[in-house]
């Protein structure tokens, strides 16, 4: 099954798990067999941190942390103006829930659901987030080309002063 939003740029994700390791590695296969690149499979924060120049569209949290400063990541990565959704792969209790409202992760899965229904939330979650891009960019597209037409403008009002400068001259 391809990403059939763009089977030539992948949903890519990052997976950071420090104990439900088996879990997350078959979440890790079977995103991959369903066309998500699976950029690595991590056990905390420094070993995340070495792929924070790596695209990501994701950064799933596998089960919640024996390591609660692994949750730093998140703060980390937007300090470092990387762009991503974070989403809690987990059984979702209020432990859960806690969590994801102190570490400001905005989606959450229920784990014990089948894996096939987290990768169609995945492609939805990211099928949204592209089109609230395009209409970002459409409008900076729009200012864009505001823009270029008052400096076309200024051009044209230079050259008539510097033309009637010269009618005057002359």
């Amino acid at each position: 099954m391809e990403n059939e939003l763009n089977p030539y740029n992948p949903i890519k994700v990052l997976i950071l798990s420090d104990r439900l390791i088996d879990n997350a590695e078959e979440l890790a296969d079977f995103l991959d067999s369903a066309g998500i690149e699976v950029i690595a499979l991590v056990s905390n924060k420094e070993q995340a941190l070495q792929y924070c120049n790596q695209k990501i569209d994701f950064l799933i949290i596998a089960g919640y942390l024996k390591i609660q400063q692994s949750y730093q990541i998140i703060a980390e990565y937007r300090k470092r103006n990387i762009s991503f959704i974070a989403v809690h792969w987990a059984i979702l209790d209020s432990l859960i829930t806690y969590y994801c409202k102190m570490y400001d992760i905005p989606l959450q899965f229920e784990r014990t659901l089948p894996i096939s229904e987290f990768v169609a939330f995945l492609k939805h979650h990211y099928s949204v987030e592209k089109s609230s891009k395009i209409k970002e960019e459409k409008k900076k597209g729009y200012d864009y080309a505001r823009e270029h037409k008052k400096k076309h403008q200024r051009k044209i009002l230079e050259l008539i002063r510097k033309t009637i400068q010269l009618h005057i001259i002359h």
